[in-house]
């Protein structure tokens, strides 16, 4: 599955933008605040600590580095409503797999189902890519080799 940190923006948050504003005075306006931007990848990164739990059991931890956004998020760019606006533009995450043990495979074939979670342990945002947006043209897939 392709995953990625989430930061969350200026213009995501409710009441973040002050009308007014008095730029004569000094005011500074944060990059994000503006509807229609998603920042660029760049020194600054926002990495988030997660968990990942196969049927309620922790399979795996692991870092997102980062909420990238730049051309290698090609699916992203392409996945855009035409309408003038700009929604996670350039976004894209990073390639992740988990293991799959035999014992939650087995649980799974008596259930019918496999139960995914995954869980932020800092604080972070996690973002979910399907296969028309990020890098990876893929959905979250299970993959059984004999």
């Amino acid at each position: 599955m392709e995953l990625s940190a989430k930061q969350l923006f200026d213009k995501d948050k409710t009441n973040a933008f002050n009308k007014n504003q008095d730029y004569m005075l000094g005011s500074k306006v944060s990059p994000s605040s503006n509807p229609n931007s998603y920042p660029m990848t760049d020194e600054t990164t926002f990495p988030s600590s997660i968990s990942i739990f196969l049927n309620g059991a922790k399979s795996m931890s692991t870092v997102l580095p980062d909420d990238p956004a730049d051309h290698r998020g090609v699916l992203s760019w392409n996945s855009q409503l035409k309408d003038k606006k700009l929604r996670e533009a350039g976004s894209y995450g990073y390639l992740i797999k988990v293991p799959l043990t035999q014992r939650t495979l087995q649980s799974s074939k008596q259930k019918g189902y496999l139960d995914l979670k995954i869980q932020s342990d800092n604080g972070g945002g996690i973002a979910v890519y399907g296969a028309q947006f990020g890098r990876y043209p893929v959905d979250i897939n299970l993959v059984v080799e004999k």
